[in-house]
C-alpha cells in the first residue's frame, strides 16, 4: 500500500516535469545584455594589417549575399563590421501547411591586433519573407523570453490564453536555438581555417 501511494503521489511531479521545456544554453554578454558567440583566433607573426587584409578577402569571398553588407572597416582601428544572412536556416511545415522557410540574421565583429584577432557573432535575428503564422520573427533574445514565459506558464499552471505560444511552436523554437550552436562554431572554424590557411603571395 505505501509503495502504491507512491507511485501515485510521483506522478503530478513526473507529468509537470514533461511540460517543462529544455531551453538551449546560448552565451550571454552581460555587458551588451545580448546571445552571442566570441573566439579569438591567434597567428603568432601576423601583423595587423595582414590580419585585416586576409579578413576582408574571407567577407569577399563569403558575404555574396545581396543582403550581406561590411558596415565598418576601419583599417588604423583594427576593427571590421559586417551584417549577414543565412538562407534557409530552417523550415517549418505543419500539417501540410505551406512550408515557412526563415532565415538567420547576423552581424560579424572583427577586432584585430598584431598575432590575433577576435571574432563576435551577434545581433542574432529570425526574419522570413514569408507570412509569419506562428511569431517566429525576432531576435533571439526575444525567442528566450517567450519560451521563459512558456516554462514559467507550465509551473504557474497558468495558460494565460493569447499570450503565450504553444508548445509545438516552442518546440520547433528551440530547434531554431540548438542550430545556433553549430552555425558559430562553423563560421569560426572557416574564418580560422582560411585566415591559417592563407599563404603570402609572390606574385
Amino acid at each position: 500500500m505505501k509503495l502504491l501511494l507512491i507511485a501515485f503521489m510521483m506522478l503530478p511531479l513526473i507529468s509537470k516535469s514533461q511540460d517543462i521545456l529544455l531551453i538551449p544554453k546560448i552565451p550571454f554578454d552581460t555587458i551588451e545584455a545580448k546571445f552571442g558567440y566570441k573566439a579569438i583566433i591567434e597567428r603568432p607573426g601576423a601583423k595587423k594589417d595582414l590580419l585585416y587584409s586576409e579578413i576582408n578577402e574571407w567577407l569577399a569571398t563569403n558575404f555574396n549575399s545581396a543582403k550581406s553588407v561590411i558596415e565598418l572597416s576601419d583599417k588604423d582601428a583594427g576593427k571590421i563590421i559586417a551584417k549577414g544572412v543565412y538562407n534557409s536556416f530552417a523550415n517549418y511545415n505543419y500539417m501540410g501547411m505551406r512550408p515557412v522557410s526563415y532565415r538567420l540574421n547576423f552581424t560579424l565583429i572583427f577586432s584585430i591586433k598584431d598575432d590575433k584577432f577576435r571574432v563576435t557573432i551577434t545581433d542574432l535575428a529570425f526574419t522570413t519573407d514569408q507570412e509569419d503564422t506562428i511569431n517566429v520573427i525576432g531576435t533571439i533574445e526575444s525567442k528566450v523570453k517567450d519560451l521563459q514565459l512558456y516554462n514559467e506558464s507550465k509551473i504557474a499552471k497558468n495558460k494565460q490564453p493569447g499570450k503565450l505560444i504553444s508548445k509545438r511552436i516552442a518546440n520547433f523554437q528551440i530547434e531554431l536555438l540548438n542550430g545556433l550552436d553549430s552555425f558559430a562554431s562553423t563560421t569560426i572554424k572557416k574564418i580560422t581555417n582560411y585566415i591559417s590557411n592563407t599563404k603570402k603571395d609572390d606574385f
